[in-house]
């Protein structure tokens, strides 16, 4: 999509960390389970399938963001686009496909009408019973929900239905995955991870597309969400989101999202020199185009190695790339 994920002002140190017995446990826990690949993919990105067919055996999961609800009638819109069944299609091993439902249209969450329909059981249950035949023609072996900018008072509902997904779906072994935010003191952890098979928490856009320009994920930020995951979620369910594509912030405008390769050939046709920013290890570029200063942080495969490395020594085994399309190739050597 149109990146439109979002972060949200930053907590206290306090709350973030985790004590060393129980990071001591998990570790020893996580020691035993089997790692896990997941790799979101974009319908609307022509770079996208291409991407799939070729790092496809490095990939478990594969989430495509094929499904959305939005709207006061919980309209669903399905693209299962051909692209991406071509790719899988030509795969000898694909890996299994774990549909994204979102509650997203046009570039934009709908958090309000999100909330109504988890607060209704009857409306639940209903969209269950849409998506089961959905996954099942998609050939889906598991679903994602992403449900974002949701208010505070819909958490319980949220849970609810994840619950009842959970149930519903048991029957088809069909695993259920929840999409967290870090950096979010409205998001119980250890709720989603007593809820749902895998919380895949999304470490990134601590800086996004409305915000000033900065890091996609500093180190502090990011490990500080990371010693908060693995304090609160089994180690077998918690999948760390990874970022590898960059913001372009024109002075004064909204950021746009763009591949980290052509941030970093921008750089290179503007004449400007990029630095690795130490607080992130980003790389970070200021341009000028048409008289308007522009500033691009790229989270780049050298900055992912640092976050995969951290979150390994906390017994971290699963990560989830976001996404095929806009990585820097050299993440999937870092991800072996």
């Amino acid at each position: 999509m149109v990146c439109i994920r979002h972060a949200v002002p930053a907590r206290t140190a306090a709350r973030l960390l985790a004590l060393p017995a129980a990071l001591i446990v998990i570790f020893l826990h996580a020691a035993g389970a089997a790692a896990a690949t997941f790799a979101f993919y974009a319908p609307w990105d022509a770079r996208s399938a291409p991407s799939l067919a070729a790092h496809a055996a490095a990939i478990d999961w594969f989430a495509p963001a094929w499904i959305s609800v939005t709207g006061p009638a919980d309209t669903l819109r399905v693209n299962i686009d051909p692209p991406a069944r071509a790719a899988l299609a030509g795969l000898g091993h694909a890996p299994a496909v774990m549909p994204v439902v979102q509650n997203a249209a046009l570039g934009a969450w709908d958090g309000t009408n999100a909330a109504a329909l988890l607060a209704s059981p009857s409306r639940r249950t209903a969209l269950l019973d849409q998506l089961e035949p959905i996954l099942a023609s998609a050939g889906a072996s598991g679903v994602m929900f992403d449900f974002e900018d949701l208010p505070a008072s819909a958490q319980p509902d949220y849970l609810a239905f994840l619950g009842e997904a959970r149930r519903r779906y048991a029957a088809r072994r069909w695993p259920v995955a929840a999409a967290v935010p870090a950096d979010d003191a409205d998001w119980n952890l250890a709720a989603y991870g007593r809820t749902a098979d895998y919380v895949v928490l999304m470490a990134y856009d601590e800086h996004w597309t409305s915000s000033p320009p900065g890091p996609i994920a500093s180190r502090r930020w990011f490990s500080s969400g990371v010693h908060e995951a693995v304090a609160a979620v089994p180690p077998d369910k918690l999948v760390i989101g990874l970022a590898s594509y960059a913001y372009d912030w024109p002075a004064g405008a909204s950021a746009r999202p763009i591949s980290a390769p052509d941030a970093k050939a921008r750089a290179g046709q503007a004449g400007a020199s990029a630095r690795r920013d130490a607080a992130s290890g980003e790389m970070t570029i200021a341009y000028a185009d048409g008289g308007k200063v522009h500033t691009v942080w790229i989270s780049d495969a050298a900055a992912s190695r640092g976050e995969i490395a951290a979150s390994r020594r906390l017994g971290v085994r699963n990560f989830a790339l976001w996404r095929l399309g806009s990585e820097d190739p050299a993440i999937w050597a870092a991800l072996r």
